[in-house]
């Protein structure tokens, strides 16, 4: 058995974290606060 490390599930927790950190931001009214370029 072969197990792939890079496949553990954690691009889908980080699109859902990234997902509320720019709610978050836009819901205090500061998206000046997001990354630079993060097309948000």
């Amino acid at each position: 058995m072969h197990v792939d490390p890079s496949d553990d599930g954690a691009e889908v927790v980080n699109a859902v974290a990234d997902r509320i950190q720019v709610e978050f931001f836009h819901r205090i009214r500061m998206p000046q606060l997001l990354p630079a370029g993060a097309g948000y």
